[in-house]
């Protein structure tokens, strides 16, 4: 399929054109962040620029999206995996570790919970942000930051 012939988003909008992709690139910041920036406009605009600039220059790491992560449709949530997770090492981390996933995270596997249990001695294990999606720390800062503190505490 697409994925297999390095389709990307990013290619998809490079070949809209400089305008149209422009607008698209708006319209879906608007959307993923509607309720996390709602009260953040100048910072909505600055984010979807940025992201648009990105995205229509030249094509580099995008790619190794494939060769990383491999699409997955089943389970609870369909998103991408990683083809060779680091799940079996985590317990051979030299230091406490957590894991904080979005509540909505595209990354999410069913698998992670049981895998956090694998986490070093001292470790704060899994944490949950509530109505955040993969980009926790945009969908909900002070959340993100209670968690990534507690882990370090």
């Amino acid at each position: 399929g697409a994925w297999a012939r390095n389709v990307t988003p990013q290619g998809i909008v490079r070949v809209l054109g400089e305008s149209r992709s422009e607008r698209i690139v708006q319209s879906a910041v608007a959307g993923r962040f509607r309720t996390s920036m709602a009260e953040r406009a100048d910072e909505r605009e600055l984010v979807a620029a940025y992201l648009h600039r990105i995205t229509v220059a030249p094509a580099s790491g995008e790619f190794a999206m494939n060769a990383l992560l491999t699409p997955r449709l089943s389970g609870s949530r369909p998103g991408v995996y990683a083809r060779a997770p680091l799940a079996r090492r985590l317990s051979d981390l030299p230091c406490p570790t957590s894991i904080v996933f979005g509540d909505h995270d595209w990354l999410w596997h069913d698998d992670i919970p049981t895998l956090a249990r694998r986490l070093p001695p001292g470790s704060q294990g899994l944490r949950i942000v509530e109505n955040a999606g993969h980009h926790l720390y945009l969908d909900q800062p002070a959340a993100f930051h209670a968690a990534v503190n507690a882990g370090v505490a």
